[in-house]
């Protein structure tokens, strides 16, 4: 380990795991570590309380390194591969860090299917938009008529 590597983390016993409901095994965790001043410390706490980690007793996937990523904006995460971002943020700390590899460019690939998922998207709402066009068009017809108890608006 080194000296600012940023882990996902997970308990190594599966009963520990596995206990996982309300007021259980992982609560009060974000399963977000970093390594500083020698210690491993989960990020849910995010000032000087957060719970220290034995490495014996947690499975460890590593992110990154702080020395190796840049900070950037949550609305820049739309332009780069889900693999050269490690977010930082969690339930108790919805404004924590994001990082974005050092030399990791623009990825169309992911830039597209963002565009594509706006395009759909925009394609039902203008969908929603028209049907319900029409039916207020029927409900103006029928309050003309003087149905006024078939109409709810």
């Amino acid at each position: 380990m080194r000296e600012g590597d940023i882990y996902r983390w997970r308990w190594v016993d599966p009963a520990k795991d596995n206990d996982c409901g309300p007021y259980r095994s992982y609560h009060c965790c974000s399963q977000i570590a970093v390594f500083r001043n020698g210690r491993l410390t989960d990020t849910f706490w995010y000032g000087s309380d957060n719970k220290v980690l034995d490495p014996a007793e947690v499975s460890l996937t590593l992110l990154g390194n702080v020395t190796e990523l840049d900070e950037i904006r949550p609305y820049d995460i739309a332009y780069y591969r889900r693999d050269d971002i490690v977010d930082m943020r969690h339930s108790n700390n919805s404004h924590g860090p994001i990082y974005r590899r050092k030399g990791a460019q623009r990825d169309v690939a992911t830039m597209l299917a963002l565009i594509e998922h706006r395009i759909e998207s925009s394609r039902r709402e203008v969908e929603f938009a028209n049907n319900r066009i029409v039916q207020l068009t029927r409900d103006a017809e029928k309050v003309r008529a003087g149905k006024l108890n078939e109409v709810y608006l």
